[in-house]
Formats: structure tokens, C-alpha cells, sequence
């Protein structure tokens, strides 16, 4: 949806379930976002990803959670040097986010309504006749 930065080094995403956090290792721990034990390839951690709960308890493979659940942190390396931290934003936001981009594309669907029915010439096959 929007890509800000967050703090030097990271970058901030906004989905609809999740703000998404990218950076190397330790941009996101100088950043406060996660601790470096938590990471993928730490010594008793799987290699590309890793879920922990809000409360930091680990969440293990096949094991049903709430990924929307506000603190839900999913941590996959998505290069070499790369690390994207997702940490969920609730029931709450998510109805709320969810609700803003089906508004933004209702709007932009109805200016391009406007816009075809403002044209001065038939269009068919989205080419004026």
C-alpha cells in the first residue's frame, strides 16, 4: 500500500493485515524491532523464517495462529542480506485498512467512469471510435 522509512537503514510497508518492516539484521535490531536471537540463522532458529506470538513465544511449523494478531511477528530473509519483519496490526485495523482501500478503489474506479463518459468520441475496445 504506502513505503516510508521507518529508521535509518529500514523501510516501512502498510498491507492490510500487517506493517512490513525490511532491512538488514542489524538495521531492524538497532531499530528496536526485533532482537537478534530472533532472527532466521541464529543458532537453534530455522534458516529463512521464524513467527513468535506478542507475548515472544516462538510459534512452531503447522501450528494455527492469528497472524493478524496485534505484536504477531513473522521474520523471513528474503535475500542475502535482506530481512522483512511483519508484525500484525489487529482485527480492528485490518476491518479498518480493508475498508480505506476498497474506498480508494471505488473512487478511482468512478473517475475512470467519469473520465470514459466525458469523452467526446465513442470508445470501444477501450480505443476512441
Amino acid at each position: 500500500m504506502t513505503e516510508q522509512v521507518h529508521a535509518p537503514g529500514v523501510l516501512v510497508s502498510q498491507e492490510l493485515d500487517a506493517d512490513c518492516f525490511t532491512g538488514t539484521a542489524e538495521d531492524l535490531v538497532a531499530a528496536g524491532l526485533v532482537r537478534m536471537e530472533q532472527l532466521p540463522g541464529q543458532p537453534g532458529n530455522g534458516t529463512t523464517t521464524m513467527s513468535f506470538r506478542a507475548d515472544g513465544t516462538r510459534v512452531r511449523k503447522g501450528t494455527p495462529g492469528a497472524c493478524r494478531a496485534v505484536g504477531y511477528l513473522r521474520i523471513r530473509k528474503v535475500s542475502r542480506l535482506l530481512i522483512c519483519v511483519e508484525r500484525g496490526v489487529g482485527d480492528e485495523e485490518h476491518r479498518h485498512r480493508r475498508q480505506a482501500w476498497f474506498e480508494a478503489l471505488h473512487r478511482e474506479r468512478e473517475e475512470q467512469r467519469e473520465l470514459a463518459r466525458s469523452w467526446p468520441f465513442p470508445i470501444v475496445c477501450g480505443r476512441p471510435v
